[in-house]
């Protein structure tokens, strides 16, 4: 007997569930709570930041802003500064 495969979460995105998502854009939700939103809902990063990219039309740069500013509650510049520091210490 042969498995049927998993579902990728790409599929998942590009098919109904995004409806709920292109909605609430419709209604002036921006992208964070959007984004805030997919998760919880069960994907995965790159689904999340994939919805993101395209109800929204953000670029990749855009949507990884995004991605940051929710999942660590930092502006992207605070979080880039506090991984240079990381680099930083582990090369001392």
């Amino acid at each position: 007997m042969t498995a049927l495969p998993l579902p990728r979460s790409e599929d998942t995105v590009a098919s109904g569930p995004c409806e709920k998502y292109a909605m609430m854009h419709a209604e002036g939700v921006g992208a964070a709570q959007a984004y805030a939103a997919v998760r919880p809902d069960g994907s995965d990063l790159f689904a999340a930041i994939r919805m993101v990219r395209k109800v929204y039309g953000l670029t990749l740069t855009e949507a990884k802003k995004v991605s940051v500013e929710v999942d660590t509650g930092q502006s992207i510049e605070q979080y880039q500064g506090g991984l240079e520091q990381d680099i930083l210490k582990v090369l001392a």
